[in-house]
């Protein structure tokens, strides 16, 4: 993944630093807005993330004494926990506007059920892949789904 296309970079967990610190970082985002999740939820401007190895080795505002072994200019770019998606159906991501200007019962008994009454393994699996590939790219790192076919959605 080529994180300089990324307009939102994402870290697991941003208020857990590493304690041990090497001569080199192996990665260093400077100049990114930082959203933390500490207890004062506070947000850092032009800040700078360290790596190294896998564990965040550096969060401030200055830029750290390490040198890094590869640096993405953050510019521009928010750095933040990945979303969680807790309620999903995933493979009905191929149903998407099958309808439009119809409430939500209509939505579902006229257009909806009688699709998915269709759906099998093989187009469940392409929905899940395409829904999940939408999820990496807009920073969700984790979902629920609530649908049929939950071993194709396990596989995928």
């Amino acid at each position: 993944m080529n994180f300089t296309t990324v307009k939102c970079l994402n870290c697991r967990i941003l208020n857990r630093i590493h304690e041990g610190v090497k001569e080199h970082m192996d990665l260093l985002i400077s100049n990114v807005t930082i959203v933390t999740m500490d207890e004062a939820m506070t947000v850092l401007f032009g800040a700078h993330l360290g790596v190294t190895g896998t564990k965040i080795s550096y969060l401030g505002k200055p830029a750290p004494q390490q040198t890094p072994r590869k640096i993405i200019d953050g510019t521009g770019m928010v750095l933040m926990p990945g979303l969680i998606n807790c309620h999903t159906h995933l493979a009905t991501s191929l149903l998407r506007g099958a309808a439009e200007d119809c409430g939500p019962g209509q939505w579902l008994e006229e257009y909806i059920f009688p699709r998915t009454d269709h759906m099998d393994a093989r187009s469940a699996r392409a929905g899940v892949q395409l829904a999940l590939a939408e999820c990496i790219r807009f920073g969700i790192t984790s979902v629920s789904d609530l649908y049929s076919f939950p071993e194709v959605t396990a596989e995928a």
